[in-house]
């Protein structure tokens, strides 16, 4: 994207490490795996709302409200909301609370991030987590109690409360994500799930860590047993006609659209900047391990170029033929001991 503001599993990137602090990188600070899991009888719930304001800032203290509704469960395994803001300057910082449903989501009712010298921790699955880019573009991740989530069709509330600063305030987008539980589901589910701030540039900069491909290595186990994978992707601050991919084990994803994924539409959606979330069906290309990659690389893609781009999400999500229940195998060994015994004789 040309602009003024820049706006799981193994990671391979540049070998150069950039200036690095704890909630921030100048370049971006990669992506990792959180957190992954198997339950019986789940699903995973992703959605995203777009949360642009245009023009000026908003006036400050600054409120958003977003709402989403999940399916019917009969319990939450995990809940995490992913926030993009954008900061106006990498040297501002910003308070906030955060609440879901009424309760806020840190224990002393507030955050503060923002700064090169952010000090927030990154890369942790039950603490809040900052990242930190470019000229002030902040990925916000930060875990939900299950309790606090409604199963039962009423809309879950995010409303996000900032406290007067100078910091920008405009919030890119805001993602709801929960793996939940189901009896009627009657199945075995696998999820593996990686954030971060993995910035890639079609122009690098090894002075900044600025690099042009990010891959990531989701394993799958025995690929054979898989029925159905869905690789889901969170990019933000992408633009239609600008060229990106995302490859799954070096195959290109997309179909006809594989040139530009990341493809915010300004014009149609009526906001200068939005997030795109993607998902793609990658059964066929299954492996023991995967290889997904972002790339804005000249020597992947063509031109026009995204000139920067942020994947700050990948969730890999895939079912198995579930296993034999263990009391269902020993009552058949018995059957079966019975029936040779009556041969026998």
């Amino acid at each position: 994207m040309n602009r003024t503001f820049i706006a799981i599993l193994a990671i391979s990137t540049a070998i150069f490490i950039p200036t690095l602090h704890a909630g921030y990188s100048t370049g971006g600070s990669g992506l990792q795996l959180i957190t992954s899991g198997d339950l019986e009888n789940a699903a995973l719930y992703i959605n995203t709302a777009a949360t642009w304001i245009n023009g000026t800032p908003p006036a400050q203290p600054y409120t958003n409200q977003t709402s989403f509704t999940l399916p019917l469960a009969d319990n939450i395994a995990l809940g995490r909301l992913v926030i993009t803001y954008w900061g106006g300057s990498a040297a501002r910082t910003n308070t906030l609370n955060i609440t879901v449903n009424g309760t806020s989501l840190f224990t002393d009712n507030s955050l503060t991030f923002g700064s090169t010298n952010d000090a927030n921790p990154m890369f942790t699955l039950n603490q809040p987590n900052v990242y930190g880019s470019g000229s002030g573009v902040w990925l916000l991740t930060i875990p939900i109690l299950p309790s606090l989530i409604y199963t039962n069709g009423t809309a879950n509330i995010v409303t996000i409360a900032e406290d007067p600063s100078t910091f920008d305030g405009r919030i890119n987008q805001v993602t709801f994500i929960a793996v939940y539980q189901n009896a009627a589901l009657n199945n075995t589910f696998h999820y593996a799930l990686a954030e971060g701030s993995g910035d890639i540039y079609n122009i690098t900069n090894p002075a900044t860590g600025r690099v042009d491909t990010r891959s990531v290595t989701m394993p799958s186990g025995d690929a054979a047993l898989v029925t159905t994978a869905t690789l889901h992707a969170l990019y933000t601050y992408g633009d239609v006609n600008q060229n990106d991919r995302l490859y799954f084990n070096n195959t290109a994803l997309g179909g006809s659209g594989s040139n530009d994924i990341a493809n915010w539409n300004a014009n149609a959606t009526g906001l200068d900047y939005g997030p795109n979330l993607v998902s793609y069906e990658v059964t066929s290309l299954l492996a023991s391990n995967n290889i997904v990659t972002f790339s804005v690389s000249s020597n992947d893609v063509p031109a026009p170029y995204e000139t920067s781009l942020r994947p700050q999400l990948a969730i890999l999500e895939f079912q198995t033929i579930p296993e034999p229940n263990a009391g269902a195998l020993a009552l058949l060994g018995c059957l079966s001991t019975l029936l040779f015994c009556r041969k026998k004789t």
